[in-house]
Formats: C-alpha cells, sequence, structure tokens
C-alpha cells in the first residue's frame, strides 16, 4: 500500500479552471473596455482570496503552516475590493495595481515552496519558474505603465492561463 497516495485536488482543479476563463475571456477581447476586466478580476481576487484564506486556516489547523496562504488571500481580497469599489479609479491604476499584485503573489509563492515540495518535485520546479516568471512580469508594468495598459488583457490572461495550469497541474 503506497503511503504516497493523494486524493484528487477539486478546489485547485476549480481555481485552475475558473483561472483559465479569465485568460480566455482577456485574450478575447484586448481592445476591449478596462472596466470590465477589472470587474471580473476584482471579483475572482476576492473568491481567489477566501478560498486561499480557508486553505491555509485548514493547514494551520494541521500544524502544516499556512501563514503564507492566509497572507496572500487576505491580500487578494483587499486587491480584489479595491479594485471592486473603485471601478474608474482602478482603470486608471490598474497597471500598477497589477504589477504589484503580480510581484506580492509570485513572491509569497517563492515563500511558500516547502508545500510545493511535498506535492512533488517537477511541481516544486514549475512552481518556481512560474514564480519568477510573475515578479518578472510585474516589474516591466510598473516601469512600462502606459505601454502595459495596452497590453495588459494580454498580460492578466497570460497570467491567469499559467497560473490556471499550474493549480491544474496541483490537482492531480
Amino acid at each position: 500500500m503506497s503511503t504516497n497516495s493523494r486524493k484528487f485536488d477539486w478546489l485547485s482543479f476549480l481555481i485552475g479552471i475558473l483561472l483559465i476563463l479569465a485568460a480566455l475571456i482577456a485574450f478575447s477581447d484586448t481592445a476591449g473596455s478596462l472596466a470590465g476586466i477589472a470587474i471580473f478580476i476584482g471579483i475572482l481576487a476576492v473568491v481567489g482570496g477566501v478560498i486561499e484564506l480557508y486553505s491555509g486556516w485548514q493547514l494551520h489547523k494541521l500544524e502544516l503552516g499556512g501563514t503564507w496562504t492566509m497572507v496572500l488571500g487576505i491580500i487578494n481580497v483587499l486587491i480584489g475590493l479595491f479594485i471592486l469599489f473603485n471601478i474608474k479609479s482602478s482603470v486608471i491604476a490598474l497597471p500598477y495595481v497589477f504589477a504589484v499584485w503580480f510581484i506580492i503573489d509570485s513572491v509569497l509563492s517563492l515563500l511558500n515552496l516547502d508545500l510545493a515540495k511535498a506535492v512533488s518535485k517537477s511541481y516544486y520546479w514549475l512552481k518556481i519558474i512560474i514564480s519568477v516568471f510573475g515578479i518578472a512580469i510585474g516589474i516591466l508594468l510598473i516601469f512600462n505603465p502606459v505601454v502595459s495598459a495596452f497590453t495588459l488583457a494580454f498580460l492578466v490572461g497570460f497570467y491567469f492561463l499559467i497560473f490556471g495550469i499550474l493549480y491544474i497541474v496541483k490537482a492531480f
């Protein structure tokens, strides 16, 4: 009997599917309304943050850490609420908000690598590569806000696609 058998992680799979759907929406209308993208992403950030808070709390109860997951959840909820309640400001600030979000999310993902190592070695390395890539995208967004405003839908879509794939890989 294998002690390394894991159950299918439906929560990670669902988050992955939602992120991939968000990516497809962002790719489908790159010249579309940033307000629509902001509202959708705000809702996604709040829901994802709540799920991360719950997951972190469950990890904490099992004494497996979870503090960084809960911190990430709080940050995602706050960013989502900011976006939802300040649409006009969000559209103007969206390149900066996403830059900071990408960087924070990716850095916290790197700080949470001990959990990724428990999943599998390939997931661990995939998470490192994707997190470093997320930091690089965040830095590019900060230093080129005008250019990033024009390419934001594509960058957001690509980011969500990558993290959606990461969550689906984690589910298995």
